[in-house]
């Protein structure tokens, strides 16, 4: 049996509910693409049993990370931790020898608020900057972190994935919104492509309402202009989620990889 497994990294206390959240989701992917023949799974500090606690948790962790795990989230938030550092030079190390895997993607969660983070945080982003040879990313929302998962899967899993209208398909199904991923969320030109495609919707289907009482020939007329404009911008509207996700999966290679990241793929 194949398995794909994600590790998560981070502070046992501050990040425990997004843990919950990442687990429940990559859950959730592995009863829909999962089978007889292949397990999607998320190890987290919560997951190792009892007997393993006894004999030395950490190094049961840095096992699962070495031996076991395809892709490791790094989670930081107002500090870097001992341990979270620790598993983080465990996976860079892993990844260095076997130059596959795992690979290794370093998050930074960006307050909302002026809140400066503590020295050990800022200590581990220049640390993550030497040895990946790019800033870590940031994120604000677990939302982003999940897509990345999905772009991890689209090589193991052989499936397509695409954003259409909002939505993040893999293989052709729905998995997630991308309405709070920055990415297309604070998107300006997507955002109002989106609205004005929304526009001439809703003004078509003024129109057959009228048309559908009247039967006016000018009435259809307007309808198949309206169709058309529909059309061009529902397609120009498809284009630029693909464009953005095209970034993101260049982004999501370079940066789990150590490689420079293109200036276009900071953001």
């Amino acid at each position: 049996m194949k398995n794909i497994v994600f590790f998560i990294s981070s502070s046992i206390y501050e990040f425990k509910n997004e843990r919950n959240e990442i687990v429940a989701f990559v859950a959730g992917l592995d009863k829909r693409y999962g089978g007889d023949h292949l397990r999607i799974r998320c190890e987290i500090c919560e997951n190792v049993s009892d007997e393993m606690r006894e004999e030395g948790t950490q190094e049961e962790y840095n096992r699962i990370i070495r031996e076991e795990s395809d892709v490791v989230y790094v989670l930081v938030g107002n500090r870097a931790g001992k341990y979270t550092r620790e598993e983080f030079q465990v996976a860079y190390q892993a990844f260095r020898k076997s130059h596959a895997r795992p690979r290794v993607v370093v998050y930074f969660r960006r307050p909302e608020q002026a809140e400066a983070p503590e020295k050990s945080a800022e200590e581990f982003r220049e640390t993550v900057f030497e040895k990946m040879h790019h800033y870590p990313s940031e994120f604000t929302h677990l939302d982003t972190i999940k897509l990345s998962i999905l772009l991890a899967l689209t090589g193991e899993l052989g499936l397509d994935l695409s954003i259409r209208d909002g939505r993040a398909l893999l293989g052709g199904e729905e998995v997630m919104s991308t309405r709070n991923v920055p990415s297309f969320a604070r998107n300006r030109a997507l955002q109002e492509l989106a609205a004005e495609r929304d526009r001439l919707q809703e003004e078509y289907d003024e129109y057959l309402e009228l048309y559908q009482m009247s039967k006016k020939a000018v009435l259809l007329r307007h309808m198949e202009e309206i169709q058309q404009k529909l059309k061009q911008t529902t397609e120009q509207l498809q284009r630029m989620e693909s464009d953005a996700l095209s970034l993101l999966r260049q982004a999501y290679e370079t940066r789990s990889t150590g490689k420079k990241v293109n200036p276009r793929e900071e953001t």
